[in-house]
């Protein structure tokens, strides 16, 4: 029994059913594509992740920020 592709790539196997192309389509799709390429539905399960690894990739950002701060200008408020 052969897997189904991908609706979007014709790749990779299909796994998530995409309300906004109504077709299953390959996680990779899904993630490379959500909101940028494909118009999702407000109410797709799989945004909940992307609202996830936004918040991620703010506090990495914010992090890396910090990082770099030279310490001269964190010494005053340490005392």
């Amino acid at each position: 029994m052969s897997k189904l592709k991908c609706g979007y790539c014709s790749q990779k196997a299909a796994k998530r059913y995409c309300r906004s192309l109504d077709k299953l389509i390959c996680l990779f799709c899904c993630a490379t594509n959500r909101l940028k390429n494909i118009s999702c539905d407000k109410n797709c399960r799989y945004l909940d992740n992307e609202t996830y690894q936004k918040q991620i990739r703010e506090e990495k950002e914010l992090k890396t920020l910090l990082e770099n701060i030279p310490h001269s200008y964190l010494e005053p408020w340490i005392i």
